[in-house]
C-alpha cells in the first residue's frame, strides 16, 4: 500500500500556547494555538502509541479557550499494530458554557499508514525534546505535565517492532452444520 507522506510542525510557542501544523500529502492544516490546559503533546504521542500497537480508536482534544480542536485517529481495516490504514480528522468545535456544540467543522480529513503516522508524531515529539530539552520544555510549556520523554520512548520502541501477522483462516477447516443432519450409526 502507498501512504500519504505526512509531517508534523510543532511550534512549542510560549507561555503556554503551542501549535502545529499537520502535512499529509499535499493537505495541510494549522492545529492551535492551544493552551497547556491539557497534556497536548503528552497526548498526541499517547494516541500515536495506542494507534501503533494496535487500538482501533484514539483521541486528542486540544484547548483553545473557548473552543477546542480535537484529532481522531480511527483504523481503517482490521489489521493491527503499525500495519494497515488510519484516518486522521482534524475537528474544530465551538464551546459554549464548557460544552461544545456539534457538528464541528473538519479542518482536515485523510487516510495514511498508521506506521506513517506515528513515525511522524514520534519525530515531532523527538525534535521538540531536542530543541529544548526538560527545562525549557517545562519553562515554555508551563502545564502540569513536563515533556512525556516516557511515552516517546515507548512509541519509538513500538515503532521497532511489528506484530506478527494473525493466523488467517483457510474455510476448509471449518465443518459447517445446520445441526439438523442424520445421525451416524455404527450397524
Amino acid at each position: 500500500m502507498t501512504s500519504a507522506s505526512i509531517s508534523i510542525d510543532y511550534d512549542l510557542g510560549r507561555s503556554g500556547w503551542s501549535k502545529f501544523t499537520l502535512t499529509v500529502g499535499d493537505r495541510s492544516t494549522k492545529v492551535g494555538a492551544f493552551s497547556y490546559c491539557t497534556d497536548a503533546l503528552g497526548d498526541l504521542v499517547r494516541a500515536a502509541l495506542a494507534m501503533a500497537t494496535g487500538a482501533d480508536r484514539a483521541e486528542v482534544r486540544l484547548d483553545l479557550e473557548p473552543d477546542q480542536q480535537w484529532l481522531i485517529f480511527q483504523r481503517a481495516n482490521r489489521s493491527s499494530g503499525l500495519g494497515g490504514s488510519c484516518s486522521i480528522t482534524v475537528l474544530e468545535l465551538e464551546e459554549l458554557d464548557g460544552l461544545p456544540q456539534r457538528p464541528g467543522r473538519a479542518l482536515l480529513e485523510a487516510t495514511a499508514r498508521v506506521e506513517t503516522i506515528a513515525r511522524a508524531v514520534a519525530d515531532a515529539a523527538q525534535a521538540v525534546w531536542d530543541r529544548h530539552g526538560a527545562d525549557e520544555y517545562n519553562t515554555l510549556w508551563m502545564g502540569d505535565r513536563g515533556f512525556p520523554l516516557s511515552a516517546l520512548r515507548a512509541l519509538q520502541c513500538a515503532l521497532e517492532v511489528e506484530d506478527p501477522a494473525p493466523y488467517e483462516s483457510d474455510p476448509d477447516d471449518f465443518v459447517y452444520t445446520t445441526g439438523l443432519e442424520p445421525r451416524q450409526t455404527d450397524d
